[in-house]
């Protein structure tokens, strides 16, 4: 059984922001308030991520994504505002991850008709180098463009992520990541069944389990004081040319944890070194470990309710002011 999925990131599609009158107005889409949770801000970018957007409900983000749309912005800032993205960003550079037709990649800078002469070809140029970014170019009167792009680069998965166009819309930036990869060793069908699953609130529903027993094959067993897990791994690929290559080939791993107790307590109280120890403790199967995994079949959509307020607790704060805003990387503050 073929095993795929897809993460979209999107940072300015939702913070959008103009450059009038020598003043950066940052406008974003009107939501009902969401109360972050009560997290201690660390220095390790992915974790804050996942403490700050958790929700008692199923929730999906990507840090990844989401670290490449904000290396994108803060190319286009500066000063104060540039300080305070590179303060929260993690010191590294960006890795190309992606594999022919199977983990791609897509970047997008969105300019209305009317700031097409004023988007410093310096920025868009940074972006074509760096992240291979597209420049499109349209009067943003409806969101067709941004939905399209976004379908096209999602091959079809997602057709859609605006429903109307804020009428001040001049700049967007987009990052897509489309991954379609199958497991080392595939679930079978027969042995999938109808069974009663609890989700996280505590409400049971009826899903597509998925069982495998394994004994060998890169799988591992994982287990710490307060969580169990496993680590199953994809189909290795060659990158240039996305066929199966198991000598030279990249993959990824599915990391999957049960916490003893909550998942919410779990989230609260887990930190880099935490997760790194109980990835490490991983014991191969085998004939003395064999792993018996039931694993519900699942399709999930998600949206950062509350991502200013995110950021904001991350640090970036004067990007969201319009007298301390400055992306004059992007736009000369006086256009």
């Amino acid at each position: 059984m073929k095993k795929s999925f897809y993460i979209i990131g999107i940072l300015l599609i939702c913070m959008f922001f103009i450059v009038a009158c020598g003043k950066n107005d940052i406008k974003e889409k009107k939501r009902d308030k969401v109360e972050l949770p009560d997290v201690e801000i660390s220095d390790n970018f992915n974790m804050n991520l996942i403490k700050l957007t958790r929700r008692k409900q199923n929730y999906l983000i990507s840090p990844y994504s989401i670290e490449i749309a904000l290396n994108m912005l803060n190319d286009g800032a500066n000063e104060k505002t540039k300080e305070e993205i590179s303060r929260v960003l993690p010191n590294r550079k960006i890795n190309d991850v992606s594999i022919k037709n199977r983990i791609k990649i897509a970047n997008a800078l969105f300019i209305k008709d009317e700031y097409k002469n004023k988007v410093k070809d310096e920025y868009k140029n940074e972006l074509k180098k760096t992240y291979d970014s597209e420049i499109l170019y349209d009067k943003f009167k409806t969101p067709d463009v941004i939905n399209d792009w976004v379908n096209n680069k999602t091959d079809g998965m997602i057709t859609k992520i605006l429903d109307e166009m804020d009428p001040d819309f001049a700049i967007g930036l987009a990052n897509a990541v489309a991954i379609d990869v199958n497991w080392a060793s595939e679930f079978e069908c027969t042995s999938t069944t109808k069974e009663e699953f609890t989700k996280v609130d505590n409400k049971k529903i009826d899903v597509e389990m998925m069982h495998k027993s394994y004994k060998s094959g890169g799988f591992k067993y994982l287990k710490s004081s307060d969580a169990t897990g496993i680590i199953i791994p994809y189909k290795s690929y060659d990158k240039k040319t996305g066929e199966e290559d198991y000598q030279n080939g990249s993959y990824l791993e599915f990391i999957g944890i049960l916490p003893n107790e909550s998942v919410e307590d779990y989230i609260v109280n887990l930190t880099e070194d935490k997760l790194n120890g109980l990835i490490d403790s991983g014991k191969p199967a085998s004939n003395k470990y064999q792993i018996n995994l039931s694993l519900p079949r699942f399709k999930y959509e998600y949206e950062i309710p509350n991502f200013k307020e995110v950021l904001m607790s991350m640090g970036i704060n004067s990007a969201f002011s319009e007298d301390e805003a400055d992306f004059s990387n992007i736009i000369n503050k006086k256009d």
